[in-house]
């Protein structure tokens, strides 16, 4: 691994992912022999590859090479050059990103990218998702977490690239060639103790998790790993299995009690786009949550997608206790595409004890008030391991999903649709590892449906924040009170409800240009955070056991600390 100096190396002043400076240059063309470790497939296509000076990544370098396209099953290859002379770097554990530079002359879709390990007899391979070029330079990154899924890092053998579809022929440059280790701490606290909230990145992916209890790891807006870290530290066991936890949207047919529903094929969203863009982000972070934000854009190969494309988006909040908040909406339908039903589905690994429970939960008197809607409670055999709890917002029609080649245990929930789109909220806890009986299942679930009763004396809350879809003051997409202020003042009670699990979380809106103080029954709440507006966030430090009084003050700041 080479460790570059940000102040003279240019793939470090370059490139945002080796800003570490730690990375392994695959080939950067500025020698005429590593012209050798590329070859044309098939032998026989058309055309000439060689390093040239006509186009380059002039921050690093005056060549590139240069291969000529002439049909969609020609692939520009790299791997041991024939003579042995020069090789292909094998081992690409310990990094976590491809990165590399495509010029194209036009808007090109379809660029495609495959890797392949092990030699003939036990070759494994893996092909990329297609991409769209714009017309000059184009930054691909490629996360080398995708790849582990399918071929052994360890002995990779060789990389392709092409296009298909492939209407003209097209001549492509290649430039840096990168194998870098991106690993970044967004957020950890100095003192590191368990149950403390951490971020980091690897590759393109998002890690969120607390010391000692969960992690998440997201990959295109999912979830695609859980670990519980309180009975396997060395992250051995991934619960989820090959799938993601979901939600998931889904294609419902009509018998949808009998049809099979697709729950890893991607291609059934095709008739929306069959170019997808993928983006996530970390939007908020601090010490009592994290945001993820995730979203597919569907467009085609002619043309990316943009603000005006289907899409489907994904907005998690993870609280530091193993709450998750979020919102999961998108696309349904459009003018030419209008299937019949679609659904969110949750999964994990049936293989690692997971038994699926759906709950219904109703109020006593059916049309009195209270929560109604129902519940996925995923118990492992074994007490006092993460268990899985996914509330829905709303009622929607549920049902367990079983397929005998599919060990994972998942659960569906059609959703209606409303002017062609659809939307699911939910609260789904990975923690605490004591959520295996049903009492306390259904305890967590009416906190979150029907959130504790408060009594506003000063101040009101705010019944239009985005993700309070009922206008009631919580925002179920977010997992907090909002709060206003009367000349400077919230004073609010809060009533006991047992058994209750839910330490409550409030937002204070308005305040940003002003110091604020919080208290409970006259002591106060140090952990105040503020967001990117400027709000202030907290939660209540303990579960209500008795009726609390909360109280909120905010004074002008000092001209200087505005």
């Amino acid at each position: 691994m080479i460790i570059g100096q940000p102040s003279s190396d240019p793939f470090v002043a370059t490139y945002k992912d080796v800003s570490s400076g730690r990375y392994l240059l695959l080939a950067d063309f500025e020698s005429p022999e590593q012209e050798q470790l590329f070859r044309n497939e098939p032998a026989y296509a058309p055309g000439k590859i060689g390093i040239t000076r006509d186009r380059a990544r002039l921050e690093t370098g005056v060549a590139s090479i240069k291969v000529s396209l002439y049909t969609s099953d020609q692939w520009l290859v790299a791997a041991d050059s024939p003579d042995g002379r020069l090789t292909l770097p094998r081992d690409w554990t310990g990094f976590e990103m491809l990165v590399f530079s495509v010029f194209s002359p036009r808007k090109l879709g379809g660029f495609r990218f495959a890797a392949r390990s092990g030699g003939e007899e036990l070759a494994l391979t893996y092909e990329h998702p297609r991409i769209f070029l714009e017309m000059g330079w184009n930054l691909i990154r490629i996360d080398l977490g995708d790849l582990a899924d399918h071929i052994d890092l360890g002995d990779v053998r060789a990389i392709q690239f092409g296009c298909n579809p492939l209407d003209t022929p097209v001549d492509l440059y290649l430039d840096d060639l990168l194998l870098v280790n991106n690993t970044r701490d967004l957020l950890k606290t100095p003192a590191e103790q368990t149950g403390d909230l951490y971020v980091r990145t690897g590759g393109r992916r998002i890690i969120v998790g607390t010391l000692g209890q969960f992690e998440l790891v997201f990959s295109r807006g999912r979830i695609i790993q859980w670990f519980d870290l309180g009975h396997d530290p060395q992250r051995i066991h991934n619960l989820l299995g090959t799938g993601v936890l979901g939600p998931s949207p889904v294609l419902v047919p009509n018998d949808s009690e009998n049809a099979l529903i697709l729950l890893d094929d991607a291609t059934q969203w095709a008739p929306l786009g069959v170019s997808v863009q993928t983006n996530q982000g970390m939007r908020e972070a601090n010490n009592l949550y994290v945001v993820v934000e995730g979203e597919w854009q569907y467009g085609t190969l002619d043309a990316p997608a943009d603000e005006r494309s289907p899409y489907h988006r994904w907005v998690y909040t993870i609280f530091r206790d193993g709450q998750i908040f979020l919102a999961c909406h998108g696309t349904a339908r459009t003018e030419h595409f209008r299937p019949p039903g679609v659904g969110v589905a949750f999964c994990c690994d049936g293989q690692l004890g997971f038994e699926e429970n759906i709950v219904y939960l109703r109020p006593p008197d059916p049309a009195g008030p209270g929560p109604k809607t129902n519940y996925a409670h995923y118990v492992r055999r074994t007490p006092g391991q993460a268990d899985l709890l996914i509330v829905p917002y709303a009622l929607h029609a549920v049902r367990g999903l079983k397929n005998p080649q599919d060990p994972r245990r998942c659960t569906l929930w059609t959703l209606p649709i409303v002017n062609d789109y659809f939307l699911f909220s939910a609260m789904f806890r990975v923690w605490p590892d004591h959520l295996d009986g049903r009492s306390v299942a259904d305890a967590t679930a009416a906190d979150y449906c029907q959130p504790l009763p408060l009594t506003v004396m000063t101040g009101a809350l705010v019944r239009n924040d985005p993700g309070d879809f009922d206008n009631d003051g919580f925002s179920e997409a977010r997992g907090y009170y909002v709060l206003q202020l009367d000349n400077h003042w919230a004073r609010v009670r809060i009533e006991r409800r047992p058994p209750s699990l839910f330490n409550p979380a409030f937002k204070v809106v308005q305040v940003y240009d002003r110091e604020v103080s919080v208290y409970v029954n006259g002591r106060p709440i140090t952990d105040l955070y503020r967001n990117a507006e400027g709000d202030v966030i907290f939660a209540l430090p303990t579960v209500p056991a008795n009726e609390l009084l909360l109280e909120v003050n905010a004074r002008p700041r000092d001209a200087g600390n505005l």
